[in-house]
């Protein structure tokens, strides 16, 4: 697939102006827009994944977070976002994961540091 990185940043831009206007649907249509004309956009699926998110669909909003992670495997954000969802499914094994690979990026992440002794702290991380 032919990626077009200049045009996805244009779609991705009127996807930020529709949000700031509140007028989700349309942000959705065109940060969709800017992943199918570049499939590498981390920022785009990110702010879908929050737009899922906040519209309830949390399969689609993990699957955005989880491409994004995967593209760019630093993107700190996107693994708190993880974790969180991790924690609330109370599947400890990933989210300790999440946060490890936080702390991989950058160790000096309070709040990864805090959900991994919470973990520990529950004895709840071997469990599934």
């Amino acid at each position: 697939m032919k990626s077009f990185p200049d045009n996805a940043k244009i779609y991705e831009r009127l996807g930020d102006a529709y949000l700031a206007q509140k007028k989700d649907d349309e942000a959705i249509a065109y940060y969709r827009l800017a992943i199918r004309t570049d499939p590498l956009s981390t920022d785009a699926r990110f702010k879908l994944g929050d737009l899922y998110l906040k519209h309830e669909d949390e399969k689609k909003a993990v699957d955005q977070y989880k491409a994004s992670s995967d593209l760019d495997p630093k993107n700190i954000p996107a693994h708190y976002k993880l974790a969180e969802h991790y924690e609330g499914v109370r599947d400890w094994k990933n989210a300790r994961m999440e946060y490890l690979l936080i702390l991989a990026t950058d160790d000096e992440q309070p709040q990864a540091h805090k959900g991994l002794a919470l973990i520990y702290e529950r004895g709840d991380e071997n469990q599934d």
